[in-house]
């Protein structure tokens, strides 16, 4: 499943999010840094930091990124421990939605 992690983060009206004034836009790579860099891995088996760990690698370049099942699932396991309401809401919309390329 084909998803683009460049795309911007909006707020409820629909208006890009920055990092902070003069700063870029949030994207989605940076709400998926966030879930995986902000999950508790004290519980974590070797195993699991190692996927979480691949999967940060894969999505860390932006663009196109091709997921499996469970990796979506993954993130929004993570999504609902770490992420706020409207980065959570707008994330799992994210998640969800099917990527489309542009027609030429």
């Amino acid at each position: 499943m084909k998803r683009d992690f460049s795309v911007q983060l909006l707020d409820y009206p629909g208006n890009p999010v920055l990092k902070g004034e003069g700063k870029p836009i949030i994207t989605m790579i940076d709400l998926t840094m966030m879930c995986i860099d902000g999950s508790d891995d004290k519980d974590s088996t070797g195993l699991e930091k190692a996927r979480k760990f691949a999967l940060a690698i894969k999505v860390c370049k932006g663009g196109i990124v091709d997921l499996n099942t469970e990796e979506i699932a993954l993130l929004k396991q993570l999504a609902d421990k770490v992420l706020t309401t409207l980065c959570h809401g707008r994330y799992t919309e994210f998640l969800d939605k099917d990527f489309t390329e542009a027609k030429q």
